[in-house]
């Protein structure tokens, strides 16, 4: 990782440090975040893209096949027209490509003032018709101007988690968790019907139950969970907990496409 250079006198917001708390694996400033989505939405990308997660930046494009060439022509295209900062890719790589789903991580430099920091970003596909999202207008604090943007509801969210995991994609301790937690918080369950259905298409419900099934006696993802909680004390959720969710939003899925 790059180190920064010590605070000289700096501006405040250029040295308030940021670092999402179950997710990134990098630390810089939070203005490096404003000035990465003003460069969005000042790009032809602007109504390509929608967020998935802002505390972490995860993106999905629209209508673009996303893999590692494309990925750079995004990326390389918003840097070039953006004179604030200098960010620059120095990696894309695949976290996992089928005909339906992809997922990459890019590790993005930013080079300011002469101190350099490392930022990740994680950029997927998206389907026909998921996710809808909603507009909203985001608040760049430290650039005291607000943005229009489009971002993932959470029971798209939840439904994207729940897709991921029962195909064992890449799935860690902490996405076990954030199901978890969305699935019990005040998500819109018609909304959630809604969204099963449009990631899923047709699906044989039967399938992702034997999916679940062998996800329930999976030794090393299970190993995986009590790790996470021998390391974070305090989360009493138990990984038969979590399953039980697998399966009542299965339930939901088979009510929707049932009707």
């Amino acid at each position: 990782m790059y180190l920064a250079k010590k605070n000289n006198g700096e501006k405040k917001d250029e040295v308030i440090m940021k670092k999402g708390s179950f997710g990134s694996n990098c630390v810089y400033p939070s203005i490096f975040k404003e000035y990465f989505l003003e460069a969005i939405n000042e790009s032809g990308y602007k109504d390509k893209v929608v967020y998935k997660d802002l505390e972490n930046l995860s993106i999905n494009l629209i209508d673009i096949k996303v893999n590692m060439y494309s990925v750079n022509m995004f990326l390389g295209t918003i840097f070039r027209h953006y004179k604030k900062v200098k960010y620059s890719v120095l990696q894309v790589r695949k976290i996992y490509h089928t005909n339906f789903y992809q997922l990459y991580n890019a590790k993005i430099s930013i080079d300011f003032k002469g101190s350099k920091w490392l930022m990740d970003l994680n950029v997927g596909n998206t389907l026909k018709k998921f996710p809808l999202g909603l507009t909203k207008y985001y608040t760049l604090n430290g650039l005291m101007k607000k943005i229009e943007i489009k971002y993932y509801r959470q029971e798209e969210k939840l439904a994207d988690l729940f897709y991921r995991i029962t195909n064992n994609l890449n799935i860690n301790a902490i996405e076990l968790y954030n199901l978890y937690l969305i699935y019990y918080s005040d998500i819109n369950v018609h909304d959630l019907g809604i969204a099963l259905e449009n990631l899923y298409h047709n699906v044989d419900c039967d399938i992702i139950n034997k999916k679940i099934t062998r996800l329930s006696s999976s030794r090393n993802l299970k190993n995986k969970w009590l790790m996470f909680k021998a390391i974070n004390e305090g989360i009493n959720i138990e990984y038969e907990d979590i399953m039980c969710c697998l399966y009542l939003i299965l339930l939901k899925l088979k009510e929707r496409i049932e009707k």
